[in-house]
């Protein structure tokens, strides 16, 4: 039976999702940095239209049993985050997808996506697309602490880059798998609360999906809700 790094890299690289829609329940879900893709047509919808923003498609695939994908995609990029490209040209992004099966199914899947590294590698206004999807995102504001009970548990060390860019990060280990480990990763920025798997593979660099985490500072916070006055 195919894996499912396979079946997302072939639907990449054809634009036929059918053989992954056949590997997903209808009630699969997909987190994605800041989105959550419910369903296994939403999850085909956000595969298919990735690709058709490219041409000339190829991909790679490292698969771990059917528990993590580490893909690498590449092609002529037209279109970005809604943003026709003034000078198309080949672009290759990383993404790594961690499953959680039901049998033969993939019911939860958790990526992380170099969103970040694809656009500034466009030339696209990395601050300006932050903005755009963090206003997208409405948010709570913070409650509580970010680690509580912490004390009972060992540290996990948070990597350098990581720590330069949210200086009060903490991490947690999720789960793990041969060479590759999931984490979630909790800190704070512009007084708003970041919850975001952080993935490790082999000997590459920790992947995060930096965009999410630029565009996490610029969520609207949901309006207070005013209580009523009884007479």
């Amino acid at each position: 039976m195919t894996n499912f790094a396979d079946l997302f890299a072939q639907a990449f690289i054809t634009g036929d999702a059918e053989p992954l829609a056949a590997r997903l329940l209808h009630r699969s879900q997909l987190e994605d940095g800041l989105d959550l893709h419910i369903g296994a047509a939403a999850i085909v919808a956000e595969t298919l239209a990735l690709a058709v923003a490219f041409d000339d498609r190829d991909a790679t695939a490292i698969a771990i049993g059917d528990r993590f994908a580490a893909l690498r995609l590449s092609g002529i990029a037209r279109q970005l985050f809604g943003q026709t490209l003034g000078n198309p040209g080949r672009l290759t992004f990383t993404r790594h997808i961690w499953f959680e099966t039901e049998g033969d199914y993939a019911l939860r899947l958790t990526a992380i996506s170099d969103w970040g590294g694809l656009a500034t590698a466009a030339g696209l206004p990395f601050d300006t697309l932050a903005r755009t999807l963090g206003a997208r995102h409405p948010t709570h504001r913070p409650l509580g602490e970010l680690a509580s009970g912490r004390g009972q548990h060992i540290a996990t060390p948070v990597p350098l880059a990581v720590r330069a860019m949210l200086p009060d990060a903490a991490i947690t280990r999720d789960t793990s798998v041969g060479n590759a480990t999931l984490y979630r990763l909790q800190a704070h920025i512009a007084g708003r609360r970041i919850s975001l798997p952080l993935s490790h593979h082999a000997d590459t660099p920790h992947l995060l999906d930096e965009l999410a985490v630029a565009a996490t500072a610029y969520r609207p916070f949901h309006p207070v809700q005013q209580a009523r006055r009884v007479a």
